[in-house]
């Protein structure tokens, strides 16, 4: 269970608001349509593959250049379909809960799914909306905290989330400013908040010499790689 809930605040439009001041708020699907380009995106893929077969040696290195920043999701990359303040409450607390899940992970799953029960926006009011990511169902806990007029506030925990293994070997890179890295996980690694030694890594430096890291993840989902010494 992550330590401290994140707070979060809605501005709601004149239907949204309206609809939640009178208890009517309710849920929605609000999940990525599925592409039907499938000979298009099976092509992608293999591409995808040559490259990640190219990129990794036989000696199991994955090389790639060193980010400039730690890994951070590009809000780019997130799909144009977050809803609007006049869209219901549970349909606006879904796609947070969705970013939310997307900002741990940083690499954005195209076939993710995110949903939450009718919210009517009661102070005290508990629900746990759910996010499916990679094909992994995470929990997304609210506790609504009330506010007046336009304002609804809330928390939210996330239990649970993704650590992808494209994030955590880039955290190495970042740390050890070294391209050719290697993490011991699968692609995808479930993951309780706030917890250290997710993830095993070794980077390779310049003079040949293996290096080992520890992959963390914090409070608020950030993945962190620090140097075994």
């Amino acid at each position: 269970m992550i330590q401290s809930a994140r707070r979060h605040r809605l501005a709601l439009g004149l239907a949204a608001a309206g609809s939640a001041l009178a208890l009517a708020a309710c849920g929605a699907d609000e999940s990525v349509e599925p592409d039907d380009g499938a000979a298009e995106e099976a092509a992608v893929e293999e591409e995808e593959d040559a490259d990640t077969e190219a990129d990794s040696g036989g000696d199991g290195w994955n090389k790639a250049e060193v980010p400039t920043d730690p890994p951070r999701l590009d809000e780019e990359d997130l799909p144009d379909e977050e809803p609007d303040s006049e869209q219901e409450l549970s349909d606006q607390i879904a796609w947070a809960a969705f970013k939310d899940v997307a900002e741990m992970a940083v690499v954005v799953d195209e076939d993710a799914d995110w949903q939450c029960p009718d919210i009517e926006g009661d102070e005290g009011e508990q629900v746990t909306c759910t996010v499916t990511y990679f094909g992994e169902d995470y929990d997304y806990e609210v506790t609504m905290e009330g506010g007046g007029g336009f304002i609804v506030n809330y928390q939210a925990e996330l239990p649970e989330g993704p650590l992808v293994r494209e994030a955590a070997e880039d955290a190495v890179r970042y740390s050890a400013e070294a391209e050719e890295v290697r993490c011991d996980m699968d692609e995808v690694v479930r993951t309780p908040l706030d917890t250290d030694d997710v993830a095993q890594c070794k980077a390779l430096d310049a003079d040949g010499e293996e290096l080992d890291y520890t992959v963390d993840v914090t409070t608020y989902g950030t993945v962190t790689a620090t140097r075994d010494h």
